[in-house]
């Protein structure tokens, strides 16, 4: 399947349950967050995001419309290697 599949499928979907209109882009906005634990004496085994740097890095994908709507989280994944 590809990406202008995917997109019509969104499209779809979102319509369905009127999130948004027929022709209406959707945007696919990706973001990584940094979770720094080194600081924190009691966490253990969560693994490490650098060589010295204990923590957790967080990708998250979001299908989002003009005007900042967020229609739905599509991807989240914790990942603890940089």
């Amino acid at each position: 399947m590809g990406i202008k599949a995917c997109a019509g499928d969104l499209r779809l979907a979102f319509r369905r349950h009127g999130a948004c209109q027929a022709e209406e882009t959707i945007l696919l906005v990706q973001g990584t967050t940094i979770l720094n634990y080194n600081t924190d004496k009691k966490t253990h085994g969560i693994g490490y995001i650098s060589d010295k740097t204990l923590g957790v890095n967080i990708h998250t994908c979001l299908a989002v419309i003009a005007g900042g709507l967020v229609l739905r989280v599509l991807n989240q994944q914790p990942r603890p290697e940089g």
